[in-house]
């Protein structure tokens, strides 16, 4: 069976009028302002999370999913931390970066660009000019894991909840067959901490690459 997904979840409101610093963390209203720090830090985590050798139309759904939770956990304020980078560098959260694995680079900072995978940097700059013009979020949700390289801890502590979750509202994606897949939701120490929809507000002059 190959993953699909769902865009289910709260209806966002009108983009709020007002413009957001653009310092890190900063929050107006219903905005959520990024830096130019900030969009590469995410786009280098996504890609460690995202398999690119996955067919263009799961690629693309995934590389949005994982782009939204990230942004997801600078929004809701309830991860301890303000900025992506802090975020992603946060112990345990995202494998390839923060980690104690051999692979994993340590921080976002000491993962070079020349490691970003190009489609999946293409996806986030396209998801985030998206974002920036309207279009609701993909995901709402705070977590996500693959259950096949998960521990039996990660697991039985909320990894199967938001197994639950997922395949409860369509949120999986990839492709089960080959056991690249991503299971998106939220985990019970997190439930009822996620953000009101919000609209990104991206750094004046900023362009893809």
């Amino acid at each position: 069976m190959v993953a699909t997904s769902s865009t289910t979840g709260p209806r966002p409101y009108a983009a709020n009028s007002s413009p957001a610093t653009g310092k890190p963390g900063a929050r107006d209203g219903n905005t959520l302002a990024l830096t130019d720090k900030e969009i590469l830090d995410l786009i280098k985590t996504t890609s460690t999370e995202v398999d690119a050798s996955l067919p263009e139309a799961q690629r693309v759904l995934m590389s949005r999913a994982v782009a939204d939770t990230i942004l997801n956990r600078k929004a809701c304020d309830c991860f301890g931390a303000s900025t992506i980078t802090d975020i992603v560098n946060q112990p345990w959260q995202f494998s390839a970066i923060s980690s104690n694995l051999p692979y994993a680079y340590g921080t976002v900072d000491k993962m070079p660009i020349s490691a970003i995978k190009p489609l999946v940097r293409k996806d986030v700059e396209a998801w985030l000019a998206d974002r920036a013009n309207g279009t609701p979020a993909q995901e709402y949700g705070l977590n996500f894991l693959n259950p096949y390289h998960s521990g039996a801890s990660a697991l039985s502590s909320w990894g199967w909840e938001v197994v639950r979750q997922a395949e409860a509202n369509g949120h999986v994606y990839g492709d089960i067959r080959r056991r690249s897949v991503h299971y998106h939701g939220t985990a019970p120490g997190h439930r009822g901490k996620e953000s009101k929809p919000y609209t990104i507000v991206l750094p004046q002059g900023w362009k893809p690459h």
